[in-house]
């Protein structure tokens, strides 16, 4: 059973129905459209990252002042008249060499000496010291702390199983 809308002529109906088309053929055509597709506003703030840019200039900064210590450095090694008593090659370098003598070479060795022995002495008593810690005292003290816990339990606790008491 098919419920078409009735028509009183095919021949009319033929020619409204394409009159109609035609009417909306040309209105899509016609037509324009009611969306932005342009690419959206650029805003400078977010495509220029002033925080990487100022970190990226320090650091570029620090480079070059660093590179100039060592420029400078390098200058005065080369520049320097002062001879060496240390091997030919390392003066033929530029490097000045210098064996320095400490003057508290004996006091820094004694007082090596005098700091192993106090280390030595402490780690005799710690190893001569016998343990105070009791296990049947812990065991008693569990023994207590349970007995504690099953008083105070509406219901009856889940405790460890008796381990091993040796």
């Amino acid at each position: 059973m098919h419920r078409a809308i009735p028509i009183g002529n095919k021949i009319v109906s033929k020619k409204e129905r394409e009159r109609n088309d035609d009417i909306h053929q040309r209105k899509l055509a016609s037509m324009k459209s009611s969306l932005d597709r342009s690419a959206p506003q650029r805003f400078q703030h977010l495509s220029n990252n002033s925080k990487k840019e100022k970190q990226r200039e320090s650091r570029f900064k620090e480079i070059q002042r660093e590179n100039q210590m060592l420029l400078e450095k390098i200058t005065t090694i080369m520049s320097s008249k002062k001879k060496s008593r240390s091997s030919p090659s390392l003066h033929r370098s530029g490097i000045d060499v210098k064996k320095e003598k400490t003057l508290n070479k004996e006091y820094r060795k004694q007082n090596l000496i005098r700091i192993t022995m106090e280390n030595q002495a402490i780690l005799q008593r710690l190893q001569d010291r016998k343990s105070h810690y009791s296990r049947q005292k812990w065991f008693k003290d569990r023994a207590t702390a349970e007995q504690y816990m099953k008083l105070s339990c509406q219901h009856q606790p889940v405790l460890l199983q008796d381990f091993n008491r040796t």
